[in-house]
């Protein structure tokens, strides 16, 4: 081949084949940049989830705690318990406001009596005398008295106040009254059931159905003067409404 040779090819070929190696290294480059992003995507993802997983198992080891702390009761310090004890031995045995405890102001509910225990002395000297003696000298050991177990007094009375014995006593002397009343009626029942008997039987009055004839007659006397009490008071006040009108018309003229 001649020097010139050369120059017969085509002057692109040169720039064509340079031009064809840049494109082909661009394909390669972006054959290996694929597979090497979506490595990356993918180690994102795992690591993304392996993140998620970390969350879930804190979220779940949270959620066991607190089951747990729901489920075990904390310990108590020793000084709540001592409250709570305390608390326990003054709640009241029995609520004094309870309805079924009361009749009125008369409790009926339970009493509570305590005393103090008896000290060693004491206790040698009853074993003694029931060896020794038939005669035991027992000791005044204070008594108390409660109606709730937990407020306690030197005596059954004192349980209330001043006042509320008071209205015990007025209940009582009531109650007294409404038998009494009740009795005297049972009585006069009878005695006029008996006082019937009699005259159907004889056709005698007695002293009780006499009595009790005068005793009608007294009433329907009384029912009549009030009658007459009445209408008089209404006349009274109509005279004395016309005198007022006669008045007032006497003053315009």
């Amino acid at each position: 081949m001649g020097r010139f040779d050369s120059l017969k090819e085509n002057p692109f070929n040169f720039n064509n084949e340079k031009s064809n190696k840049k494109r082909n290294n661009r394909k390669e480059n972006k054959k290996k940049e694929i597979p090497d992003r979506f490595k990356m995507e993918k180690t994102e993802r795992k690591l993304d989830q392996k993140k998620n997983e970390k969350k879930e198992e804190v979220i779940e080891k949270k959620e066991e705690q607190k089951k747990e702390e729901i489920v075990k009761p904390k310990e108590e310090s020793e000084w709540i318990k001592r409250i709570k004890k305390t608390e326990e031995y003054q709640r009241p045995l029995t609520d004094i406001t309870n309805p079924i405890y009361w009749d009125g102001p008369i409790w009926k509910g339970p009493v509570y009596i305590k005393g103090n225990k008896l000290g060693e002395n004491w206790k040698k000297y009853i074993e003694n005398a029931n060896k020794l003696s038939s005669t035991i000298i027992i000791p005044n050991m204070n008594t108390k008295w409660s109606r709730d177990g937990v407020n306690w007094y030197n005596s059954f009375d004192e349980t209330f106040s001043p006042e509320h014995l008071q209205k015990i006593e007025n209940y009582k002397w009531q109650k007294e009254m409404e038998k009494f009343a009740q009795r005297t009626l049972e009585l006069h029942e009878r005695r006029r059931e008996e006082s019937e008997r009699n005259y159907m039987e004889t056709g005698d009055i007695d002293d009780f159905m006499w009595a009790e004839i005068e005793h009608r007659k007294y009433e329907e006397y009384c029912e009549k003067l009030e009658k007459e009490w009445e209408e008089a008071e209404r006349l009274a006040a109509e005279e004395e409404k016309e005198e007022e009108e006669e008045y007032l018309e006497e003053d315009e003229d």
